[in-house]
C-alpha cells in the first residue's frame, strides 16, 4: 500500500518522502538515508528488508529509516523538502502529528480475536479505529460478500463517516534471481513449486501461488523479516528437490535478502501490487483529506 500511495502522489507531481522504522536493520535505532531518490545507499542488512524494497522500487522517492519518526522526519524535511511524508506502518507512533491515518483491515480476519498483545494480535483495541481518516479492506477477493458487508458495518460503527474502500494484492509477474529475467504469472500454472517466505502471514502468499495455478508441493515458513543462514537455505533446497519442486518461489521482501545465493533449483520472485477498487474515488478522497489541512 505504501508503494501504491507514493506512486500515485508522485504521479500528481508531489514530492514524496518515506519514513520507515527499518525493522531488523542495523539503523533501526538510529537514523539513516536508505535512498536519496536517485541512489540506494544502504544494504538490506543496514536498512531492513521492507525499507530496502521501498527504496529499490520507488525511484525518485527518498526513504529514511529509524524508530523515532520525529528525528527521521526532521532529516527528511531538511534534506529533501517533501510535500508529503508517508509513514510506513506508523499509526502507533503517537509522538508525531499526522494529517491522515490510512488503516488497512484484512477483510477475512479484520480484528483477530478482538484483543491486543499478548492475548491477541492487535496492537490497539478495535475502538481506536475512530482515528482512521480512510479505511481499506484488503484481501477483498478472498472474502465473501457477507464478510465484506459485516466488516464494513462494524468499521462504520467504530469510525462513523470514515470512507471505506476495498483492495487486494494482484500478481504482476515473476522474475528470476539473480539475473532478473522476467516471466508472466502464467509460468506457474501446473508447475510443482516450493514456497519460501519470512512473513507475518505466509499462508496468504502460499494461497496466492495456488490461485495462480502453482502446485505448492512444500512450503518453508520463517519468522517475519528473518534472514536465512546458509544452512537453512541449503536444507530448504534439498527438501524442495526431494518434494519434486521445479523451482523455489519467494516474495519481493524476502528476495532482497537472498541476493545471489547458490541454488540447484531456479529461484523466482513473485511480483505484486496493491489494486484498489474505485481508485479514482480513493484519490479524490485522499486529495481532499490531505490538502484541506494545508490551506492557510
Amino acid at each position: 500500500m505504501t508503494q501504491t500511495l507514493c506512486l500515485r502522489l508522485q504521479a500528481q507531481g508531489r514530492r514524496v518522502a518515506i519514513l520507515s522504522r527499518g525493522y531488523g536493520g542495523q539503523n533501526e535505532y538510529g537514523c539513516a538515508v536508505v535512498s536519496d531518490g536517485q541512489n540506494v545507499l544502504l544494504t538490506p542488512e543496514e536498512s531492513g528488508d521492507e525499507a530496502y524494497l521501498l527504496a529499490q522500487t520507488l525511484p525518485g522517492i527518498p526513504v529514511v529509516v529509524g524508530k523515532d519518526r520525529r528525528i527521521t522526519g526532521k532529516l527528511a524535511i531538511e534534506r529533501f523538502r517533501p510535500d508529503v511524508i508517508v509513514l510506513d506502518d506508523g499509526m502507533q507512533f503517537w509522538q508525531l502529528h499526522r494529517d491522515l491515518d490510512i488503516v488497512l483491515l484484512n477483510a477475512c480476519a479484520p480484528f483477530d480475536n478482538g484483543w491486543t498483545f499478548p492475548r491477541g494480535l492487535l496492537r490497539e483495541p478495535p475502538s481506536h479505529l475512530r482515528r482512521a481518516g480512510i479505511i481499506i479492506l484488503t484481501n477483498a477477493r478472498r472474502a465473501s460478500h457477507e464478510q465484506i458487508v459485516a466488516v464494513s458495518e462494524r468499521a462504520e460503527r467504530l469510525a462513523p463517516n470514515t470512507p471505506i474502500f476495498t483492495a487486494d494484492l494482484v500478481a504482476t509477474g515473476l522474475h528470476a534471481l539473480p539475473d532478473r529475467v522476467q516471466y508472466t504469472a502464467d509460468w506457474l500454472h501446473g508447475r510443482p513449486i516450493a514456497a519460501l517466505s519470512a512473513l507475518g502471514n505466509p499462508a496468504a502468499f502460499e494461497a496466492m501461488l495456488a490461485e495462480l495455478g502453482a502446485v505448492v508441493v512444500t512450503a518453508f515458513r520463517f519468522r517475519d523479516h528473518q534472514a536465512l543462514s546458509s544452512a537453512e537455505w541449503e536444507r530448504a533446497i534439498a527438501e524442495a528437490q526431494a518434494a519434486g519442486a521445479e523451482a523455489v518461489l519467494t516474495t519481493e521482501k524476502d528476495a532482497v535478502k537472498l541476493g545471489a545465493v547458490p541454488t540447484l533449483l531456479p529461484l523466482l520472485t513473485l511480483n505484486v501490487r496493491m489494486q484498489l477498487d474505485d481508485e479514482k474515488k480513493f484519490l479524490t478522497t485522499l486529495q481532499s483529506k490531505l490538502w484541506r489541512t494545508r490551506q492557510p
